[in-house]
């Protein structure tokens, strides 16, 4: 089975290692920093900044520019090696080996003096420390920033992006690895006998790396996923309140799998 009829729901979505992980995790404060960066008001500033910060975090904390490159080689050199296959697309991979080194060379050249730079802006560290994002802080405990809020928003946002800049070679590569993982697989329609989908996966053969979810919507359930290297489960669950404690379905349910491969 190949094809999922009817109306589909939202992609639920497994990391099955943790570079991956990262990537998906960098994505989404990518996405709330882009979204909020016109910073028009209190709330866009706290996501804004918040996402900022997590970013300075994360880059403190992981060799990140390291493992992004390490994850372009290492899909550069699977490549190389499928070039050399008869039945190979040879126009389609050079193309991807084409943006795979352009990202590659993008973070060579950057320049980690540009983000410990702003990881050093007094009035970010400020904001920081006061905890913006914390339930309870409010205005009046941070001049600074009520003043900030006071400047066109234009200007905010001018320089807000010119934070973010220094970012977006991170975001270019996270952003086509990302995308070269989720095409890798192709959607097969599975059932779920009693809400429950179990699979062991080879390892020797292939680094599975995500799993990609779509259930219909109908059916009132969401899966909740599991998972390693070696094997991985699927419950589909049913909570009918978000107060009420959720239960696995019954039901039979048929979904769609991606079971991710590069």
């Amino acid at each position: 089975m190949t094809e999922l009829t009817q109306s589909i729901s939202q992609v639920y979505e497994q990391p099955l290692n943790e570079r991956v992980r990262l990537l998906l995790r960098l994505e989404i404060i990518f996405l709330q920093a882009i979204r909020h960066k016109q910073a028009r008001n209190q709330y866009e500033t706290q996501m804004c900044l918040d996402a900022l910060f997590a970013l300075l975090n994360l880059t403190n904390r992981y060799e990140l520019r390291s493992e992004i490159l390490k994850e372009l080689e290492r899909i550069r050199s699977m490549l190389v090696q499928l070039l050399r296959e008869e039945n190979a697309n040879a126009e389609k991979i050079d193309g991807t080996l084409i943006e795979l080194q352009t990202c590659a060379d993008i973070l060579h050249g950057l320049d980690s003096k540009h983000i410990d730079r702003i990881r050093n802006i007094e009035f970010l560290n400020i904001i920081k420390q006061r905890n913006i994002h914390d339930t309870g802080s409010y205005l009046f405990e941070i001049p600074e920033l009520q003043y900030w809020l006071l400047q066109a928003e234009s200007h905010r946002e001018k320089q807000i992006q010119k934070w973010l800049d220094d970012f977006m070679p991170f975001k270019r590569a996270i952003d086509f690895l990302l995308s070269l993982i989720r095409d890798s697989a192709s959607p097969e329609v599975m059932i779920a006998e009693n809400g429950i989908y179990l699979k062991t996966i080879d390892s020797r053969l292939h680094m599975h790396q995500l799993l990609r979810v779509r259930v219909d919507e109908n059916y009132n359930v969401y899966p909740r996923i599991s998972g390693g290297k070696h094997r991985f489960a699927i419950r589909f669950m049913e909570q009918i309140q978000a107060d009420t404690r959720p239960k696995q379905t019954e039901k039979n349910v048929r979904f769609s799998l991606q079971t991710c491969v590069l």
